[in-house]
């Protein structure tokens, strides 16, 4: 309910200005959301990535916790390590990192921000309610 609630505001209101990450709500003492958003995103994930693609749930978790040091470590692999694999094994693992890290990468960027601001937004829309109730009970 409370997440169909989030979806409905955010459709009608539009999207905010900017998506946090989950790790926004870690730092700033927020750890219920932060959590919480952290199992949405592994959950949608690994129902769409490992169901749908194939993907390894190892990618997704890296994708969900290291956020976007899982992009510089992209960048690491296509600018440096690439040049030290031998060149009979660079297909195969050209292909291993966009499967199993880049895409849970670029998917994850995203899912791990709607799914944030879906579980902020039902938070806040608890503490609304309890002000509310608070004011007039």
């Amino acid at each position: 309910m409370r997440m169909t609630q989030a979806v409905s505001n955010w459709l009608t209101a539009g999207p905010p200005a900017s998506f946090k990450s989950h790790w926004y709500y870690w730092y700033t003492a927020q750890k219920p959301i932060a959590i919480l958003s952290m199992i949405l995103s592994i959950a949608v994930m690994t129902l769409c990535l490992t169901l749908a693609a194939g993907c390894s749930i190892w990618g997704i978790i890296v994708a969900v916790l290291l956020d976007s040091l899982g992009f510089w470590l992209t960048i690491l692999y296509v600018f440096v390590l690439r040049t030290y694999i031998p060149e009979l094994a660079q297909d195969q693992m050209d292909s291993l990192v966009a499967t199993q890290l880049a895409l849970p990468l670029l998917l994850g960027f995203f899912i791990v921000r709607v799914s944030t601001f879906l579980v902020a937004s039902a938070f806040a829309a608890k503490v609304n309610r309890s002000r509310t109730a608070m004011n007039h009970g």
